[in-house]
């Protein structure tokens, strides 16, 4: 056995709250936008646009970190990889600084409602590159603006690789060498509770505000 590899794999934290079984809450790291960030995505909830793959729903509750007060018209913003690994807007193995297509699906915002809560339809996204299944969410709240990720547990993302659409794209790593997960030490407050949904899954996750 690697022992090297095994101490990589049981490091990282996963520390997150959500609603659905607390009332605590943390302040979400801060991962930065990434490259494919697109500022027009369209006001909606369903952002699947006809892309295959496992339907997702998620259920977020945006909260001031500091005493998990909700938040009321916070605007939210998500984004992520279809199936094979592709962002809407940027051609097939495109480089980011590239000129975009008007494609926008798997994109879109919606804004917290008086209890701090909003949902997004989409499908469980793909992987690709050097990077394990995630979704960017990006908060918008008066003067603070949080980019963030959030990701899944291993086992579900290896159980996603062997349906199709997914099995037709061999690429990405997991989550014990995503740079992200690594770099943040498993990125607090990014991963949802993760239940099955008749065919589909559903994520929830209780996103913190440092204000």
């Amino acid at each position: 056995m690697n022992k090297n590899r095994f101490r990589k794999q049981t490091e990282f934290s996963t520390l997150s709250y959500s609603f659905e079984n607390s009332p605590l809450c943390l302040a979400t790291t801060e991962t930065g936008p990434g490259p494919y960030y697109l500022p027009d995505c369209p006001y909606r909830i369903d952002v699947t646009e006809g892309e295959e793959g496992l339907g997702l729903f998620i259920g977020l509750k945006i909260v001031n970190a500091k005493n998990c007060e909700k938040i009321h018209r916070a605007r939210v913003e998500i984004w992520q990889a279809n199936a094979q690994g592709r962002y809407s807007g940027f051609p097939l193995g495109s480089f980011p600084d590239e000129p975009s297509t008007t494609e926008r699906w798997l994109r879109g915002w919606q804004e917290s409602d008086n209890l701090g809560f909003l949902e997004f339809k989409t499908i469980y996204p793909g992987k690709y590159g050097n990077r394990t299944n995630h979704i960017h969410l990006r908060v918008s709240y008066q003067n603070k603006i949080l980019n963030t990720q959030i990701f899944f547990p291993q086992n579900v993302n290896d159980f996603v690789a062997t349906l199709p659409p997914y099995n037709q794209n061999p690429g990405g790593v997991t989550n014990y060498e995503d740079p992200v997960i690594q770099g943040f030490n498993g990125c607090r407050g990014c991963w949802p509770k993760l239940s099955n949904f008749g065919e589909r899954y559903i994520a929830t996750l209780t996103i913190g505000l440092d204000l």
